[in-house]
């Protein structure tokens, strides 16, 4: 996209400035369209926070709900491995009675060490069977922020996002992220070791003007940092 396209669809509006910081995201993120430019714009330089997509916030929501529709189920799995698991460490203690001492100790410190990073492991697996690696931001209309993902929710470890006054949302799998405000964004997750530096930065730029757009605690508090630099660099100057 060239700056006079950009100046174009936002009315002769944009800087040739603000068009250098969104195009830094526009390049390093795969796929935008000049739609999603012009909404990226807006986010960063329209002074007022934009409206979810309606869609969007449907799938997210319905996404959290099948989750948590999943809750008893796997509590229902998980007892039956956990006590699977209780069984096999006391059959394996009982297999070291007639070692003493420290030996004994030894033998009871290797079997509770192995059996309890294979029930990590089959309850992690349980986990991954009702849901995958997503994980969920949430910002709501006061500007708190929530930060899940899919397994926290299913196993209870954190509680699920409120479904409701939601302001954003954007759910973030293995290769790509889909927001309320741009729809799917693709920063090179794929990528790993390869991912460039610019596809990195064009992420992190993003996630800072969502931040901004929407008054979180973060951004409230970089906003403070900013103006007492800015207090303390003046009080400086006149001294």
């Amino acid at each position: 996209m060239l700056y006079q396209e950009l100046a174009a669809l936002t009315g002769g509006k944009a800087t040739f400035a603000q068009f250098q910081t969104v195009e830094k995201i526009y390049m390093g993120c795969e796929g935008m369209t000049k739609e999603q430019v012009v909404l990226l714009w807006r986010l960063y330089y329209g002074g007022a926070a934009p409206r979810p997509l309606p869609g969007v916030v449907k799938m997210i929501k319905d996404m959290i709900a099948g989750v948590c529709g999943n809750r008893e189920s796997y509590r229902r799995e998980a007892d039956k491995i956990k006590a699977d698991y209780a069984l096999r460490l006391r059959e394996a203690l009982d297999h070291n009675a007639p070692f003493a001492g420290s030996s004994r100790a030894y033998f009871d410190a290797q079997d509770k060490e192995r059996i309890q990073r294979e029930l990590h492991r089959a309850l992690r697996g349980l986990a991954d069977s009702y849901t995958s690696d997503d994980s969920y931001y949430v910002i709501y209309k006061n500007g708190e922020a929530v930060c899940v993902d899919g397994v926290d929710i299913l196993t209870g470890r954190a509680p699920k996002p409120r479904l409701k006054d939601w302001a954003y949302a954007r759910v973030i799998d293995s290769d790509n992220c889909v927001d309320t405000v741009l729809g799917e964004l693709t920063f090179g997750y794929y990528a790993g070791a390869d991912r460039l530096d610019e596809e990195a930065e064009a992420e992190e730029l993003y996630g800072c003007s969502v931040e901004y757009a929407f008054n979180t605690p973060w951004a409230r508090r970089q906003r403070g940092q900013k103006e007492k630099a800015e207090g303390d660099f003046a009080e400086y100057s006149r001294t």
